[in-house]
């Protein structure tokens, strides 16, 4: 597997070089937060990741808040100038891959009908995000999110149902280890996904969410046999994971001790 950090942003630049050094192949970067940045700013990131030799692979955080996209606040012409703005502000990344989380965006208002929010939803990215996507040469990963921080594509299964209602080879899933293990999943069905696993996330569900680590008491070994068994041809697995402080030590400390551990199941 090849290993990438999320949560990275251009005031990041020394955890960049840090996981370089230490292993790890690629960065993810919040498209919302990226957004807010100016384009010079972007520009020099972009060719400071170059020069690492560490490609921005994929993007997160894909809406903000404030923009809905089901229900009777969901505006059709909005999602799509911000879409285009912020594609065309991170062309200097070059990501090939957009993770579509964002449970704020997302969430269905209360006693909305879980159908129709689910049709609401296949629909706005199968006439709206996906021909975007597709414009600017990337895959839509979209990420189940546990049952606290969403009401809406909360399981692996129902991020399928979803990725087979689009049809689009630009359209697939996203695996997180966290979210599958909050949520009490079984990861034996995710096998049943071949072609369709797009990018994963991992982060230790036992130890609040932070970076994987020896004896924490996770299985990462049985979930990278399932991930082989799915034939995750991409093989990139990106942590999306807190730290105890927001020190470089501590984020070497805990990159270094996830690596490599990580690296060698």
């Amino acid at each position: 597997m090849n290993f990438g950090i999320a949560g990275i942003s251009p005031q990041y630049k020394s955890r960049v070089k840090i996981a370089s050094e230490i292993g790890y192949k690629f960065v993810e970067i919040g498209l919302a937060g990226i957004y807010l940045c100016d384009e010079p700013e972007i520009k020099e990131f972009g060719g400071f990741l170059n020069e690492l030799n560490m490609p921005c692979l994929s993007t997160n955080g894909m809406f903000p808040g404030d923009i809905k996209l089901i229900g009777p606040e969901a505006d059709r012409s909005k999602i799509e100038d911000y879409l285009y703005s912020a594609f065309d502000k991170i062309i200097p990344l070059q990501a090939k891959i957009c993770v579509f989380g964002s449970g704020n965006a997302r969430r269905i208002p209360e006693n909305y009908s879980a159908d129709q929010a689910y049709d609401e939803f296949a629909a706005l990215i199968s006439d709206t995000i996906a021909p975007i996507i597709e414009k600017y040469g990337k895959v839509l990963a979209i990420e189940p999110l546990n049952y606290s921080e969403c009401n809406i594509v909360n399981t692996v299964a129902e991020s399928m149902r979803v990725v087979k209602a689009v049809n689009k080879p630009s359209v697939k899933t996203l695996i997180d280890f966290y979210h599958v293990r909050y949520n009490r999943e079984n990861i034996e069905d995710f096998t049943e996904y071949k072609g369709y696993i797009e990018h994963v996330h991992i982060a230790s569900y036992n130890n609040n969410r932070r970076y994987p680590r020896p004896y924490d008491g996770e299985d990462y070994g049985k979930f990278f046999d399932i991930l082989r068994k799915a034939e995750y041809k991409n093989q990139n697995i990106s942590i999306e994971a807190s730290l105890a402080d927001e020190g470089d030590i501590c984020f070497k400390n805990s990159a270094m001790s996830a690596y490599s551990m990580l690296k060698n199941l």
